[in-house]
């Protein structure tokens, strides 16, 4: 049979974080989460790369696995899935980020002026504002598209589809969340102050949200089986992740930290002296 390769792009603020803890439960080692040494494009070079680092490894994940890059011979194997969230708390999310993370203070009509950030999700996948690209990139490239709103459903389809031995949240589980509630609160009263802005800049990714969850997302509900779907969730919430997903999640870290981080910063390294601009800076 022929290898098949796991390609999960992160997107920021869009439970992609506990996606990629579930992997590692699941997975362990067979699961990299990866990044290009500089630059924001995951290449076929850099699959090449660590795929040769890791010879065990089937499944990527990455902000920077965009769906209209090209892996050369390797693209009929490559089964893509991402998760999306509702772009309004998306970007309220992502303006927290940037304040607890970065110390970014910048007033908000300065904050959202840069294009950069306007319409996140469709500029993720279709690599510019272009609506049609990702809707065509999401039902065509993609084998499954998650919802942050339903993230227990998201989990049981990216098993279902993309045949994974396991993959569930654990019980009371969190990640990336942001610190500060008061901060939350004060956001959240400054985006009602912008309301009009804050929908001129998320107009596609308003777009792009509602037909992945009016169209697609029911759409893979209903192959896998609205009864069916019940029953498993019922049984994913009374099964905690057990000890073997704890050591395989442990494995991966390990590998991480001991092995792939280093080698990484090493090759990042090596690349800025062969003249590779510093787009990251």
């Amino acid at each position: 049979m022929k290898r098949e390769y796991l390609f999960f792009t992160h997107v920021l603020k869009a439970g992609g974080t506990t996606v990629e803890a579930a992997l590692r439960r699941a997975l362990g080692i067979r699961h990299m989460a990866v990044d290009p040494p500089t630059g924001w494009i995951y290449t076929a070079a850099d699959f090449d790369f660590d795929r040769r680092l890791n010879p065990l490894a089937s499944s990527f994940s990455s902000h920077w696995l965009r769906p209209f890059e090209s892996f050369g011979s390797c693209d009929p194997a490559i089964r893509w899935y991402t998760m999306l969230r509702e772009p309004i708390a998306r970007y309220r999310s992502h303006r927290q980020h940037h304040i607890e993370r970065f110390d970014s203070h910048r007033p908000f009509e300065e904050w959202a002026a840069d294009p950069v950030l306007r319409n996140w999700q469709t500029r993720q996948i279709a690599g510019e504002e272009d609506l049609l690209a990702a809707k065509q990139l999401l039902e065509g490239r993609y084998a499954v598209v998650g919802l942050l709103e339903e993230m227990e459903r998201s989990l049981l389809l990216f098993r279902d589809v993309l045949r994974l031995p396991s993959l569930r949240a654990a019980r009371g589980e969190v990640h990336n969340r942001a610190f500060s509630s008061r901060l939350r609160a004060e956001l959240q009263e400054e985006f009602e102050r912008h309301a009009g802005l804050v929908r001129e800049y998320n107009a596609l990714d308003l777009e792009l949200y509602d037909f992945a969850a009016r169209t697609l997302f029911p759409t893979q509900v209903r192959a896998y089986g609205e009864e069916r779907m019940e029953r498993d969730l019922a049984r994913a919430g009374s099964n905690p992740a057990g000890m073997l997903d704890r050591v395989r999640a442990g494995t991966q870290l390990i590998y991480r930290r001991g092995i792939q981080l280093p080698v990484a910063s090493l090759r990042r390294r090596s690349e800025l002296r062969r003249g590779r601009p510093d787009l990251r800076r």
